[in-house]
């Protein structure tokens, strides 16, 4: 895991040197299930997950998308992270996958934390825009997760009810 984290961190840095450019990463065929189940397990044993059921409804048999392996799994570990953050170390992470009616690979990633608020929903995908702490937060993650799933052709959707739950919706082209 150490080694696995150390290349990953190496590339999420890189990534953001070239966060202005095409990714230069290889865009291969990717089993998105097998992408997300990698990311969780990553972050699973850390101790901000430990008060947190993590609950998984992965569509069997998707169809393959075309991605950068470390980039969507930049966007999956930012995702989950948030979320632990949100429920502040107690609640419930779902994380569904399935295929939509016009054929795209759908990825939903809900939590039962607090929410965020209706004033800031339309600016949480901003460089630099956080609602955390001084020093808790650059506010660049969403910003770059917004980057990557576009570099992917897809599409990032967020609902949320303030003081119960959000919802991160990607949509990503078979």
């Amino acid at each position: 895991k150490i080694i696995y984290q150390t290349e990953r961190c190496k590339k999420i840095v890189q990534n953001l040197l070239d966060f202005a450019r095409t990714p230069s990463g290889d865009m291969t065929p990717l089993v998105v299930n097998e992408v997300i189940l990698t990311s969780l397990n990553l972050v699973k044993d850390q101790s901000m997950f430990l008060g947190i059921d993590v609950s998984t409804k992965l569509a069997p048999d998707l169809p393959l998308v075309m991605g950068d392996l470390s980039r969507l799994e930049e966007v999956f570990l930012n995702l989950f992270i948030n979320a632990a953050d949100a429920m502040d170390g107690k609640g419930l992470l779902h994380i569904s996958s399935r295929l939509s009616s016009s054929g795209m690979v759908k990825i939903s990633i809900s939590d039962t934390g607090k929410g965020i608020d209706k004033a800031y929903l339309p600016h949480i995908f901003e460089p630099f825009f956080t609602t955390k702490e001084p020093g808790q937060g650059t506010g660049l993650g969403l910003s770059i997760t917004y980057g990557i799933i576009q570099k992917h052709g897809g599409l990032i959707d967020v609902q949320s009810e303030p003081g119960k739950s959000t919802t991160f919706t990607i949509t990503l082209p078979p």
